[in-house]
């Protein structure tokens, strides 16, 4: 888990300009002229609005009876820049139905008159709006009145609860935050793991006073920790592209209950290793749905008649499973018990992948397991969040009689065995073995999955002026996983065949993607095409790259704070053939060049061509060892990128010579 560890730990210094500090807290509706004349935020003249001071405050205490209890003040304070940050002041607060509660909202605008006096308008209780929102949530929703574009908006309410839990609390924002503070105060009663997440500075304070609690008839004495992080000049939320949750990197802090402890009363552990949550999911039907009895065994004897490989009867029993069940798209973590799924006929993820692991497991020699994953797109597995609820789904890991290691999600029509979809490769996978007796351990789902291979295929020819091209295009792994989701993307084969001659810019006289409902590690795709030729005199232009693989707008920010996040790890073979047409000469060739690249696992690119005869022969290879990329290997990556673009823009040049 180091990798984690690295970028929670990532402390950057943001010096960047902002709008105005704060000696003290502002007072409520109480605005000073700098706040009311801001047109403009410094730091982001692009943001329609800031949060000019914002502050969280989250008290936990025990009361008489013992009873805990849990108050988080919020109060922000937002200027109005422009028209698209109205909206920043409506509000939407979920709340659980019968344990927590809002109370004590409050609103007030401040606005400049026509004539320079001040006026403020307090929100009326009758735009405050109470709703269900689920079965077990409730929804408040209010929004400030008297809102325009130089507005200074004051907003405060509580949140009571009678949970100790703090969980995380959010100081990045989707607009900038000029400035604010998050304080916790708790007994010492309560220990927490906390630390900052996402990458920013904050400026950490620590508080202890004595007090005293009157529980029953004993008076107790104890120290109360206020714990404050205060920070200025935050800017709004990450998007960069190239990485599954960018969110993860906002900064906030982050509190885990640890333990609850008063002395002769009770004692409580939060703390619990990985091997009480291995113990949990052994006790939960999990690890019993995959040793489950596979509902139709005459089936499954008939799907993998005479199949030897693994990888061969691995796809029989999931094809089998494919064809009685159906997947709604939902991912699960536990399964339903599967014959009642098989009857269903429509399943979860977890559904799935529990009658394939039982159909497997009731063949000879072979052993399928339960791994838990959190998905890329939700961020890495944070170290001290030790829980199963930290897990989005669970896949299927399987050793085949002869030793060899398979890792499938039977849901995914676009997979295949050791070809997760890239949303699943979590760094941090748990393996649950199903001997009681075995530990449960981490699994580098990058890592165990092999490179995949695109080889590209393309003869040119010159007829009547045009360009004629033959293109094939083989995919293996997740090449393959990719092609496959881009074609059933499309609502028929014709809109296909019609965005790609739209993104190209070419005719084309025949598509073919070969057995593109098969259940295959390989994808082929076969077309040609035809485009205008590119003249000027006696000079025909070129360019042997069809598509543009490395999109030159990629990485154009010279620096980057959070980590590239690729899909896969990949290669490309790239191979192009030019027919010099009668009556031409070739006049030049692209410049070879080739680039390689240490600290991104040794990333490489060559680019050759060559003539022999009336052919001209070109080569192009890249390989992608990593996925991810930290923001010190940004440049590098930035480099290697541009090198590939050039590559990508080579041209051939023949001359006419009668």
């Amino acid at each position: 888990m180091k990798k984690t560890i690295l970028l929670i730990c990532m402390f950057l210094s943001c010096t960047v300009l902002f709008g105005q500090r704060y000696d003290r807290a502002p007072r409520f509706g109480v605005t000073e002229d700098w706040e009311l004349d801001m047109t403009v935020y410094p730091a982001d003249t692009t943001a329609g609005a800031v949060l000019l001071y914002t502050e969280t405050f989250v008290l936990i205490g025990i009361d008489g009876r013992g009873v805990i209890t849990k108050t988080t003040t919020y109060r922000d304070r937002w200027k109005i820049l422009k028209e698209s940050g109205k909206d920043r002041v409506d509000y939407e607060i979920l709340y659980y139905r019968g344990d927590e509660n809002v109370a004590a909202i409050k609103a007030t605008t401040v606005n400049r008159a026509a004539d320079g006096k001040v006026e403020k308008t307090a929100m009326s209780k009758k735009f405050i709006y109470q709703s269900k929102y689920s079965d077990a949530v409730n929804r408040v929703t209010f929004a400030p009145e008297n809102i325009r574009v130089g507005s200074v908006v004051d907003v405060s309410y509580e949140l009571h609860s009678s949970s100790p839990e703090i969980g995380l609390l959010e100081i990045q924002q989707e607009c900038p935050v000029n400035q604010g503070i998050v304080t916790v105060c708790y007994p010492e009663y309560f220990s927490y793991n906390h630390a900052q997440s996402g990458i920013g500075s904050l400026e950490y304070k620590q508080v202890r006073t004595p007090r005293k609690l009157l529980l029953g008839d004993s008076l107790l004495d104890y120290n109360e920790y206020q714990e404050s992080y205060a920070f200025s000049g935050v800017p709004s939320t990450h998007t960069e592209s190239f990485n599954y949750c960018p969110s993860f990197y906002d900064l906030a802090v982050d509190y885990v209950m640890s333990v609850f402890s008063v002395p002769g009363v009770v004692y409580r552990s939060y703390n619990e290793g990985w091997d009480v949550v291995d113990k949990h999911v052994r006790e939960s039907q999990l690890p019993r749905r995959y040793q489950a009895s596979f509902p139709d065994k005459q089936a499954l004897a008939d799907a993998v008649k005479g199949l030897e490989a693994p990888v061969d009867i691995i796809c029989a029993v999931r094809q089998l499973v494919a064809s009685r069940v159906k997947w709604d798209k939902k991912r699960r973590l536990i399964p339903d018990v599967p014959s009642s799924v098989w009857k269903a006929g429509t399943g979860n993820s977890a559904d799935i992948n529990a009658l394939v692991a039982s159909g497997l497991n009731a063949l000879e020699g072979f052993d399928a397991c339960p791994v838990l994953l959190k998905l890329r797109s939700s961020g890495p597995m944070v170290t001290f969040h030790v829980s199963d609820s930290e897990f989005d789904m669970s896949i299927i890991r399987i050793i085949a009689p002869d030793g060899s290691k398979w890792y499938l999600d039977a849901s995914s029509s676009n997979a295949y065995p050791n070809v997760l979809p890239p949303n699943e490769l979590a760094l941090e996978a748990r393996l649950i073995p199903l001997d009681v007796n075995a530990p449960g351990y981490w699994v580098n789902l990058q890592e165990e999955m092999p490179t995949s291979l695109q080889i590209v295929s393309v003869t040119y020819s010159v007829e009547d002026d045009q360009l004629v091209g033959a293109v094939s295009i083989k995919g293996t792994n997740h090449e393959s996983y990719d092609m496959r989701l881009d074609y059933h993307s499309y609502d028929s084969e014709n809109a296909w065949i019609e965005e790609t001659e739209n993104r190209m810019n070419v005719e084309m006289d025949s598509m073919e993607f070969k057995d593109k409902d098969a259940y295959d590690k390989t994808s082929l795709v076969n077309y040609t095409f035809r485009k205008e030729l590119e003249q000027v005199g006696d000079l025909i232009y070129i360019y042997p790259f069809f598509k543009t693989f490395h999109p030159e707008s990629a990485f154009q920010e010279e620096q980057r704070q959070i980590p590239v996040d690729l899909s896969y790890k990949s290669r490309m073979k790239f191979s192009c053939v030019l027919m010099i047409p009668d009556g031409y000469a070739l006049e030049s060739l692209p410049e070879s060049r080739s680039i390689s690249s240490p600290s991104l696992g040794g990333s490489a690119i060559q680019l050759t061509c060559r003539q022999s005869g009336n052919r001209v022969q070109l080569s192009y290879n890249v390989n992608w060892g990593t996925m991810l990329i930290s923001p010190n290997e940004y440049a590098d990556l930035r480099t290697f990128w541009e090198q590939a673009v050039l590559a990508e823009k080579s041209v051939i040049v023949l001359k006419r010579v009668q």
